[in-house]
């Protein structure tokens, strides 16, 4: 997280706030909503996974290197294949395939 921020300090094109204390970084590849729980995670620690954020929060947990996360979204998935939900876990992963953890979790749902 704290590389995103940094990154988007260093870009020209970055708005900034006429005030100067405000920086808004445009996140594009994460849907807002699961960005919204990555980043409650972390500041809470906790966040609610289901079939259609599970795939983006795995994303995120990897990229963010957020252990916890990490392991809840594999037990998530885990249990959901146990339970013949792999086709649901798909259709919702497929907004995620530029991120390099898709294929581990493709992979894993279609064993």
């Amino acid at each position: 997280m704290y590389q995103l921020i940094l990154n988007a300090l260093h870009k020209p094109n970055v708005r900034k706030s006429s005030v100067g204390k405000h920086l808004t970084i445009s996140v594009k590849k994460y849907d807002p909503e699961v960005f919204r729980m990555i980043i409650q995670f972390i500041h809470c620690g906790y966040a609610t996974i289901d079939d259609v954020t599970v795939t983006g929060l795995l994303c995120g947990a990897d990229q963010f290197e957020l252990r916890e996360m990490k392991q809840a979204c594999w037990k998530y998935i885990d249990t959901r294949l146990e339970c013949g939900s792999a086709e649901s876990i798909l259709r919702a992963s497929r907004s995620y395939r530029q991120h390099r953890v898709y294929e581990e979790i493709v992979d894993e749902v279609s064993d």
